[in-house]
């Protein structure tokens, strides 16, 4: 989801029985859920739904801070930093980063449930997703949250 979109997909990852079998999130330029009205960041649970992240520093609706703050709600999020403001960023590396992180999680559920051979079919896609993996396992000493995966774009 885009803006209000990634608020309200990001509202039903938190939210798990309310649309059960969601695989993932892609949540660009994401503004506070409104389920947090109900909960508060503290108090929220955390999800376990996989996510990317995509946020900008040059963002004057969405401040890239709230989009962290959002991602901190989810264990394992992966983040992707820009510097397009309030946009999603289309260029061919960009999509491959964002069609690898799809590839990669259809796999992971595909193999869960249909063995190797799920894992197979999506093989050769998710080797795509590797730079967003490895954004993923890194490190920001600030907050504890992975470092946003940075590129001139």
């Amino acid at each position: 989801g885009f803006s209000q979109g990634a608020a309200v997909a990001a509202a039903a990852a938190l939210s798990p029985s309310r649309l059960p079998g969601l695989r993932f999130v892609i949540l660009a330029g994401a503004p506070d859920p409104p389920n947090l009205t109900d909960c508060g960041y503290a108090a929220c649970p955390l999800s376990e739904v996989p996510s990317l992240h995509i946020m900008s520093d040059k963002d004057e609706l969405v401040p890239a801070a709230i989009s962290r703050r959002v991602a901190a709600l989810f264990v394992g999020a992966e983040l992707l930093a820009h510097d397009k403001g309030h946009a999603l960023p289309c260029r061919a590396a960009d999509m491959d980063l964002y069609l690898g992180f799809i590839a990669r999680h259809m796999a992971e559920r595909g193999a869960a449930s249909h063995g190797d051979r799920g894992a197979a079919r999506h093989g050769a896609a998710a080797s795509c997703g590797s730079r967003v993996a490895a954004a993923g396992r890194a490190r920001d000493s600030r907050d504890g949250l992975p470092a946003p995966a940075t590129e001139d774009r």
